[in-house]
């Protein structure tokens, strides 16, 4: 895989990683677990990730220092997993990943206590943001 700036046309693997230059803000919106992972290893100056399991959104941003994707989101599995989902979880996942990287571009700092975003679209009153945890198991091992 080249180094480019482009988004990823094909599923991610570690050795892929060795190629890819991060840019400084990076979006992950791989149901794979591990390549959320992978690419916090990466260390790119600002993550977000934006995922989807069944009816629920789940978007995440990663600062050096604040929890990372390992710490949101800590079991993986060596085999992709087939999550199902509906176009529509998909967006909503996709907009709010958007939102965060329209506000750091606009010059909004990180806040911790709104960096994990929880939502379900068909009952967004059971939706919440707030803050993640360091995880001292995490997989990444950022050293919680």
């Amino acid at each position: 895989m080249p180094r480019t700036r482009r988004g990823a046309r094909r599923h991610v693997s570690q050795q892929d990683l060795r190629s890819i230059q991060f840019a400084p803000i990076t979006l992950v919106g791989a149901d794979d677990i591990l390549v959320r992972h992978w690419v916090q290893t990466g260390q790119p100056e600002y993550l977000v990730v934006g995922a989807t399991t069944h009816f629920e959104i789940v978007v995440s941003d990663h600062v050096p220092g604040a929890p990372c994707a390992g710490c949101v989101h800590p079991r993986a599995t060596e085999a992709p997993a087939v999550i199902p989902t509906v176009s529509f979880v998909s967006f909503w996942a996709g907009y709010l990943s958007a939102v965060r990287i329209l506000e750091h571009a606009a010059g909004y700092s990180f806040e911790r206590d709104r960096q994990l975003t929880v939502a379900f679209p068909l009952q967004l009153n059971g939706s919440s943001t707030g803050p993640a945890s360091l995880r001292p198991d995490c997989p990444v091992g950022h050293g919680a």
